[in-house]
């Protein structure tokens, strides 16, 4: 903060710079970096579009631009200005449009058909099970129904339930509500026939 002047924020060589790598750094460079680095990831087309509009929102590229002081370079002082300004631009417009992206790319909604989260079950011998964790969307006909009515195969077991950040015991008795998270436990070989069980195709 204090190697920045406003007065030197305000000169058109900066300003027309950073917006130029701004817009580089948003449409071009980040984009391309990220969809290539996540290619052997199973992302969806509307997730990696949302980390590719991430931007900078940090401080390391500012700190990164001091160096060019500390080694008193020719337009050291223009290259922080620079760097300072599109970091500014970038918290700006995309760290403010963020929430905006995400509610149209319907990626704030709970998912229907995926499961979530893969915790490996541990055990002494070579792990042959896993514990799947997933979500009860408001409109599953599971809803209002009590485990003991549910017919699930016996392979499949319901091992907690966490509702309102709070851990739940699975009973007989205790019937499912909207939004509730599942940690079921399932043989490997078995999780697309529980994903079937659960969400069956329309």
């Amino acid at each position: 903060g204090l190697l920045v002047f406003p007065k030197q924020l305000l000169d058109i060589r900066v300003i027309l710079s950073s917006v130029a790598l701004a817009l580089i750094l948003i449409f071009i460079a980040r984009p391309l970096s990220v969809w290539i680095s996540l290619l052997p990831f199973r992302y969806s087309w509307q997730e990696k579009v949302f980390i590719s509009f991430a931007g900078l929102k940090g401080a390391v590229p500012i700190i990164l631009a001091t160096y060019p002081l500390v080694a008193d370079i020719e337009n050291a002082s223009m290259i922080f200005n620079i760097v300072f300004f599109t970091v500014l631009l970038s918290t700006l417009i995309q760290g403010s449009m963020l929430t905006f992206l995400s509610e149209r790319l319907r990626l704030n909604e709970t998912q229907t058909s995926a499961i979530h989260t893969v915790i490996e079950f541990m055990s002494i011998g070579k792990p042959n099970a896993e514990i799947i964790e997933l979500t009860l969307p408001m409109s599953h006909p599971f809803i209002g129904t009590t485990i003991s009515e549910i017919d699930l195969p016996q392979e499949f077991l319901i091992t907690a339930i966490i509702r309102d950040d709070q851990i739940i015991t699975p009973r007989g008795d205790t019937a499912l509500e909207g939004n509730d998270q599942l940690l079921l436990l399932t043989p490997k070989h078995r999780i697309k026939s529980l994903k079937r069980f659960l969400f069956p195709p329309a």
